[in-house]
């Protein structure tokens, strides 16, 4: 009995140490990164990002690599090991607290607050990135990254606001809760020229539990390339053993982007 309730203190302090790690921020898990809170009077609260500059570019325009979900570790991990190859500045946006508001285009019965999408697409293109040019040493080409409903979102600013980037990488994007509204976008989309010589990286698993990525996204990615693809780069990669939102977009998107 004493080994059982043992073995049982040991599991939850085991779980406990890792439910902690899993919510450290950045800004506590890695060197170098800086929080910072910027003002945003778009959307009426301050927005919590997080600034990694690589050492020893500091003189050097570079490239900014946007992470939406950007207060995981997981995620600025991989882009901190991306960006070791390929020197960005990488600017973690916190998306945890209004995350369905922000990131869904529509609304969903599921979600009271969703459907502010093209409110927060105001906040990133009109103060955010412009707060990143003034502060930091940019050359304005950006890369915006985002998983599942993030990566719904990725879609959708690439649809509505693509000269404000050069790239996007959308993994297991949730594009069954508004597939209307995107197939509309890129229809409509003028002109396309817009999309010239820009790249986008679409990643995904097909062990996804999520109906609104499996049942949707792979409709959705040869229509996109159909109607956009002679215009913007365009590469699919499934995964046949991964779920949701797999490892490794963030570091084979930009392979993609910068190496074609």
């Amino acid at each position: 009995m004493k080994t059982i309730k043992y073995a049982i203190a040991v599991l939850i302090i085991f779980l406990f140490a890792v439910g902690s790690n899993a919510q450290k921020t950045p800004d506590d898990s890695f060197e170098g990164v800086k929080e910072i809170d910027v003002q945003s009077e778009i959307l009426q609260e301050n927005r919590t990002i997080y600034v990694h500059v690589p050492k020893n570019k500091t003189d050097e325009k570079l490239p900014v690599l946007y992470l939406l979900d950007g207060e995981r570790s997981d995620i600025y991990e991989e882009a901190l090991q991306t960006t070791e190859k390929y020197p960005h500045v990488i600017v973690g946006i916190r998306t945890r607290e209004n995350r369905e508001r922000d990131m869904i285009p529509v609304k969903v019965s599921r979600f009271e607050s969703s459907g502010e999408a093209s409110i927060f697409l105001q906040f990133l293109t009109q103060e955010l990135i412009p707060y990143l040019n003034k502060n930091y040493n940019t050359n304005q080409q950006n890369v915006l990254y985002g998983g599942s409903n993030a990566g719904l979102f990725t879609n959708y600013a690439m649809l509505n606001k693509p000269e404000y980037f050069h790239g996007f990488i959308a993994s297991s994007s949730t594009i069954g809760y508004c597939k209307d509204l995107l197939y509309s976008l890129v229809t409509e989309l003028s002109p396309k020229s817009k999309l010239d010589g820009k790249y986008m990286y679409i990643y995904y698993g097909l062990q996804d539990p999520s109906p609104r990525v499996v049942g949707f996204i792979e409709d959705y990615n040869q229509f996109l390339i159909e109607k956009l693809g002679n215009h913007i780069n365009i590469k699919v990669k499934e995964l046949p053993d991964q779920g949701h939102v797999p490892p490794g977009a963030i570091r084979e998107g930009i392979q993609f982007i910068y190496d074609k």
